[in-house]
């Protein structure tokens, strides 16, 4: 329990004796533990009155419980669950529990004629729900008596029989969570008028025997009833397919005869038909769901939107906005994303345009010639004034000619931009600019004002082969699209992933998509072999190997110098062209000993 929550500070309250007067609190709770100091001295197990004469007029709610049961409760409430059926004084006349419960609940006595009168334990959830008539819950620690502090209770008068029964839901500490879900769905068992009890047990077999599932609703659109389907798929307030959530039972009512839905979750499509009667202000649903798996229509941005993991970094600035527009400057290598995330600004910005300019298509330069200069000023400048207001990504910044680059920091520095004709207006463009390196305060060719300009937004996204977990990921991932694309388990031989893993990507996500899809194509039972990757990548084994060769060259010449130069290591130093401190690194490297290459020679 948290040490912050509300329940604990009003724990403290009680362990701590620090009572508050029943003035000046109005917690219900707080105010039902005042009246439980005097229960120091009595015993757990006193029972005033022997169970069997407690329960010897319990005949009255046999109906009742043939209902409880008939509903499968114990199934819906789930794992570390148990319900009860209470008399109007707290004497348990039936009870059903989980695996979970049985035990600490069978140590504890609490069984079929067991008292839950706050005059023998203090306050539970149906002490409150017997003092308010109302609904109740107490979560673990919020009892008296230390032996319930481990289980959680909601208790809720029975409105639809008129014995004054009390039905009563209980979980133990790991599920107290299933605490509000019990609650509803216990309040929608016992509003269920009485007079209609009889009718629905007596159909109960055949709605159960339904391949739909049937879902009745109060005028006030709380859940009263669920046929067998319906409560095999239900879990905390959703309708559950394949085990994914799909839909919430509280949009199934609704004002229209018939209705279809359509919703995709986790790449699967589901369709949902649901067939509605209204009969005396109650709302009869017959609902039937479907689900096909479904692929993105790019899974390729559904493979980089998980892996590249950038999606919250960009939206914050999009969110933040700039006076001018946004200015990003992303990093990349050849295929490593650069073209998701632009594109990922553009349908986030899908009120404006997408303009682009690459700076290798000529704009790098032309060695003097003025007039072609000129003319790709000319360009540049056409094309910033039909970006203005819109996006503009430039790829290849870092090549752009000093001329253009002198340009487009005078556009940025000023805030405005000549046209055509020679006036000026305000330049407002969303700038995204694409380099192949990381800039370099020393070396680089771009002007540093203006890559400050640039990049007040910076994004870097690294090569596949630097991070092999994170290679792993892509790799599994783009499996998992491909299964769902082609409706096939394909999987990956051991080999063949060991290739990929140990294969250096140079072409980063674009290389890794065009490979796999390939392989996908030519593997015919679903297996990914060395046979249908790539010729470039089963050289790579045999690459390795000639780097091993190349390290047993060098350990051969160690000991040949070693030889010819009679075990002396600054002569050995000497003829290899290198220092004592790195010849003694080198012989550590290749498990070179004196004693060893002595022996050798």
């Amino acid at each position: 329990m948290r040490s912050s929550s509300e329940k604990y500070k009003k724990w403290l309250l009680h362990v701590q004796n620090n009572w508050p007067s029943q003035d000046s609190t109005k917690d219900p709770l707080v105010c039902s533990w005042l009246d439980d100091k005097h229960l120091c001295a009595f015993d757990w197990d006193t029972q005033p009155t022997p169970r069997k004469s407690l329960l010897a007029n319990a005949s009255y709610a046999t109906n009742y419980i043939d209902h409880l049961q008939s509903t499968n409760l114990l199934a819906v409430l789930g794992e570390g669950g148990a319900w009860c059926l209470l008399d109007p004084k707290g004497v348990v006349l039936a009870i059903q529990t989980s695996p979970e419960l049985k035990i600490p609940l069978t140590e504890l006595g609490i069984g079929e004629g067991f008292c839950f009168a706050k005059s023998l334990i203090g306050t539970t959830a149906f002490s409150l729900a017997q003092e308010s008539l109302n609904v109740a819950t107490t979560g673990c620690h919020e009892t008296y008596k230390k032996v319930l502090h481990e289980i959680a209770f909601v208790c809720v008068p029975v409105r639809n029989d008129h014995h004054g029964l009390f039905l009563m839901a209980l979980y133990d500490k790991p599920h107290e969570k299933s605490l509000p879900f019990a609650k509803r769905h216990l309040e929608a068992l016992t509003h269920y008028p009485a007079k209609s009890l009889s009718n629905v047990m007596l159909f109960e077999d055949i709605l159960d025997s339904m391949s739909e599932m049937v879902f009745v609703f109060g005028h006030d659109r709380q859940l009263q009833y669920t046929n067998d389907k319906a409560r095999t798929h239900i879990q905390r307030g959703m309708v559950h397919l394949d085990g994914l959530p799909v839909l919430a039972v509280s949009a199934i009512p609704g004002e229209m005869e018939l209705e279809s839905v359509n919703i995709e979750v986790e790449q699967v499509q589901v369709t949902g038909h649901i067939r509605r009667q209204r009969v005396r202000g109650k709302y009869i649903c017959f609902v039937k769901l479907t689900s096909q798996a479904s692929v993105s229509g790019n899974w390729r941005d559904v493979v980089l939107s998980q892996c590249l993991a950038k999606d919250n970094y960009i939206d914050r600035f999009l969110t933040k906005g700039n006076k001018g527009g946004l200015r990003l400057f992303i990093t990349s290598s050849v295929g490593a994303g650069e073209h998701y995330v632009v594109d990922y600004i553009v349908k986030q910005l899908a009120h404006k345009q997408r303009f682009k300019i690459d700076c290798m298509a000529g704009f790098m330069g032309h060695g003097g010639n003025l007039e072609a200069m000129e003319v790709s000023k000319q360009q540049f400048f056409s094309v910033l004034n039909d970006a203005n207001g819109h996006i503009l990504c430039i790829e290849n910044i870092d090549l752009l000619c000093a001329e253009l680059q002198s340009t487009l920091l005078k556009v940025l520095s000023t805030g405005f931009i000549s046209d055509a004709a020679g006036h000026y207006q305000t330049f407002n463009i969303e700038l995204i600019c694409c380099a192949s390196a990381g800039y370099d305060w020393e070396t680089s060719r771009l002007n540093r004002l203006l890559y400050m300009k640039l990049s007040l937004a910076e994004l870097t996204l690294r090569p596949l082969n630097q991070d092999l977990s994170r290679l792993q990921r892509v790799l599994d991932m783009t499996l998992e699209q491909l299964s769902l694309r082609e409706r096939a388990n394909i999987q990956f031989e051991s080999e063949a992933l060991s290739v990929l893993m140990n294969y250096h990507w140079p072409g980063n996500f674009l290389e890794l998509f065009q490979t796999l899809e390939n392989a996908t194509q030519l593997c015919g039972n679903g297996l990914i072999t060395l046979d249908t990757l790539p010729e470039r990548m089963k050289k790579r084994k045999a690459d390795e190997k000639k780097i091993v060769n190349i390290a047993d060259a060098e350990r051969n010449v160690i000991l040949n110098a070693w030889q010819e130069n009679g075990g002396r290591a600054a002569g050995v130093a000497n003829a290899l062209g290198m220092s004592r401190t790195t010849l003694w690194r080198k012989m550590k490297k290749h498990g070179l000993t004196c004693q060893l290459m002595t022996a050798k020679a």
